[in-house]
């Protein structure tokens, strides 16, 4: 059950491989003082289910890159949220490259999925401006 966060890391590795030098231009152009993370793309993992526990309501995970290199956990004490910071520990490595990474579970039981959580989180990080303007 490793393999999604070892495409995470393995996508951030190379992400940060081809676009460091980039972005690190474009902070430097503009004089902002934040780690290149700040620039990355945002991941939403999805964890639909119909017999399983999701790990928690909808989480946002946002690590620094200390806590990247140092392992440590998010700013959050869910349940979430420590899950998918062990699972990155096991492998031994944070993705570097993301800016945020949002957990979204939703269990569907025998009746039809709704996807309403899923669409409001990718809605919700569409429409943010924290890197840039409002799509």
């Amino acid at each position: 059950h490793n393999d999604m966060f070892g495409f995470l890391v393995d996508a951030s590795t190379v992400f940060c491989q081809h676009f460091s030098a980039e972005l690190q231009g474009v902070l430097d152009k503009h004089g902002i003082e934040a780690p290149i993370s700040k620039l990355g793309p945002k991941v939403v993992i999805v964890h639909e289910t119909q017999f399983t526990d999701t790990l928690d309501c909808t989480t946002d995970m946002t690590l620094t890159d200390d806590q990247k290199s140092l392992g440590n956990e998010a700013s959050s004490n869910n349940q979430a949220d420590d899950e998918i910071t062990s699972r990155f520990l096991v492998l031994g490595e944070y993705p570097k490259a993301y800016s945020k990474i949002r957990y979204v579970g939703t269990k569907s039981g025998k009746q039809p999925t709704d996807f309403t959580k899923i669409r409001e989180t990718v809605l919700e990080e569409l429409n943010g401006s924290s890197v840039r303007n409002r799509k």
